[in-house]
């Protein structure tokens, strides 16, 4: 036999082999397939629980996608917004509260408050809030920050203030009825007695705008009211209207060349002016049957502030007049009853007003633009308010 053809026969042991392995092989795939095919089973509770049915599974429900819109980045500018100018600026009345309110109606605007405008300087003023006896206290132009400048065992009013602000000319009355005009620091500290025994008493001092004088009525046994004139240091007294009349309440014009008074030289009180430096030089800038007291001057000059019942005999108001054109132009402000005024910058005036029962001290405009404001508000009497401001 061939050696050769015998080699390419297959062995039967061969085929047997290889049939097995074969075997093997696709068993080995049957089982590793098994785990797909095998039925969920719940988890056991005990050892001889029964198998389980084949769960049938819900309907499959498709959740509907929500699209985000990511939000921007909020960028941080440090840059300061500006602020709108304080002559710009008007408080309204607060609006009125809806009868239906909602969830998104705005609460009643509080009390209107003093824009940045008025808020400069310091009010200087009487008050008798401790042990009832008048003393001289200073506070911001807002109200705040009240504090005592005299102390609580004297009597002291008519508070006036030096042009810079640092110092105080008042009224101070001792216990035999007897006025005299002292000058203190703003702080309290230091107080001088400027006045002598010349007069029996000093009322209503005003300092000059430069400072370096004080006018004030003065009056003694059997002598009426006049106008007089000193110096800061207390040199130099002199009587500028030397009048048999009553003349009082002295008030400088801005450039310290004027004086406003009262007099009853013509029968009633009037307003009268007259030049510093030459006494023969009086006019009177209002004439009316009423009585029209307490002038000051407007910052501009041309315009005064007063106080007459000319309206009604029970009421005394603010009215103003151009001293240029005088009668022509008096005119009722609009803030309502009161005596004792200051101005302030613009047309800013602070006055004494009973409109809540007691005295106060209100802040107005002198346009009627604003409602006026309450500075002091309190169960005391706050009177004669003068205003320093830069």
């Amino acid at each position: 036999m061939d050696n050769h053809h015998l080699s390419t026969v297959p062995h039967p042991e061969g085929v047997i082999l290889r049939v097995l392995a074969m075997i093997t092989m696709a068993m080995a795939l049957i089982v590793g397939l098994l785990p797909l095919f095998r039925t969920v089973q719940p988890p056991q509770t005990g050892a001889l629980s029964a198998p389980t049915a084949t769960p049938t599974w819900p309907p499959v429900t498709r959740i509907p996608v929500v699209t985000v819109t990511p939000t921007p980045e909020r960028i941080i500018i440090n840059t300061p917004i500006p602020k709108a100018k304080a002559e710009n600026v008007r408080e309204l009345d607060p609006p009125p509260q809806s009868p239906h309110p909602t969830s998104t109606a705005q609460a009643p605007s509080p009390t209107p408050t003093p824009t940045e405008e008025r808020l400069s300087g310091k009010i200087v003023f009487v008050s008798n809030r401790v042990n009832n006896r008048n003393g001289i206290y200073t506070m911001n132009a807002d109200g705040t920050n009240v504090r005592p400048v005299t102390p609580d065992y004297i009597t002291a009013t008519d508070p006036t203030w030096s042009s810079d602000g640092s110092r105080i000319a008042y009224v101070q009355e001792d216990a035999n009825g007897r006025s005299d005009i002292y000058i203190v620091n703003a702080d309290g500290t230091n107080s001088i007695r400027i006045t002598d025994n010349t007069l029996q008493n000093h009322w209503a001092p005003d300092w000059s705008p430069d400072g370096s004088k004080i006018a004030f009525h003065g009056t003694s046994p059997g002598i009426q009211a006049d106008i007089y004139i000193i110096n800061a240091d207390g040199t130099n007294l002199q009587n500028i209207t030397n009048d048999p009349a009553l003349d009082e309440h002295p008030a400088w014009s801005p450039t310290g060349s004027f004086l406003a008074f009262t007099s009853n030289r013509d029968g009633d009180r009037d307003i009268f002016i007259q030049e510093v430096q030459n006494p023969a030089s009086i006019k009177r800038v209002t004439d009316d049957l009423a009585e029209d007291h307490l002038a000051v001057w407007l910052s501009d000059g041309d315009q005064l502030i007063f106080v007459s019942n000319r309206q009604n005999s029970d009421d005394f108001r603010f009215f103003s007049l151009d001293v240029n054109t005088i009668q022509e132009n008096v005119s009722e402000t609009r803030f309502g009853s009161g005596a004792y005024s200051a101005t302030g910058p613009g047309n800013w005036v602070i006055y004494q007003s009973w409109m809540s029962g007691n005295a106060e001290i209100y802040l107005a405009n002198l346009n009627g633009t604003d409602i006026p404001f309450n500075l002091t508000n309190n169960e005391f009497e706050d009177t004669k308010p003068d205003w320093w401001h830069p």
